[in-house]
């Protein structure tokens, strides 16, 4: 049998050229991820992103949600204000102080219909000496999909962030159900 999960979408860690702090203070942003559009009907279970941590000894836990898209991606589509779904989380004091790639899995399959989405991580701790830090490419190649980011201060508010595309995998679910009626199963096949 094979891995249940397969990769849906990604932008990988070989185009890995920058960073951002994700903090919940002051002057940082506490919100990074990208927009992007699913062109089919999905089914997402995973959500990972080259991340490390700076100076942490929190033991708070970052997450990454999924929400809609309000404008268009490429000029100002960032996400809206519906949560789809919340990952479980991750300690930040278990983060490496390399990058390395965090994978969030969703507690529930979370069944998105073909459209544009946000996935994003979530820290909401931390001071001036303890972030983590989102690997990025700044000059980002990844077609139909930006960076978005939620700036505490001085703005309140999402930006999308055109030419910039964060290191991310995005998993989903195959379809490996097996059907079986009555005794009809792999043990009790009819012989001749």
């Amino acid at each position: 049998f094979s891995n249940p999960y397969e990769l849906i979408d990604s932008y990988g860690k070989e185009n890995g050229s920058d960073n951002i702090a994700i903090g919940g203070f002051s002057g940082f942003v506490n919100r990074v991820g990208i927009v992007l559009n699913l062109s089919s009907d999905t089914v997402i279970n995973k959500a990972a992103f080259s991340l490390r941590e700076d100076g942490v000894a929190q033991s708070d836990r970052a997450n990454v949600k999924i929400s809609g898209v309000t404008g268009t991606i490429g000029s100002g589509g960032v996400p809206d204000n519906n949560v789809i779904a919340v990952s479980n989380g991750i300690a930040a004091t278990s983060m490496s102080s390399s990058f390395r790639i965090e994978t969030f899995t969703f507690p529930d399959a979370v069944t998105l219909s073909a459209g544009n989405y946000a996935i994003y991580v979530e820290w909401i701790a931390g001071d001036n000496n303890n972030f983590l830090r989102m690997e990025i490419d700044s000059s980002g190649e990844k077609s139909g999909a930006n960076q978005v980011q939620w700036d505490n201060d001085p703005t309140n508010d999402w930006q999308e962030v055109t030419g910039s595309d964060p290191i991310f995998y995005l998993y989903g679910q195959k379809n490996l159900d097996l059907i079986t009626k009555g005794s009809d199963d792999i043990g009790n096949s009819p012989t001749a």
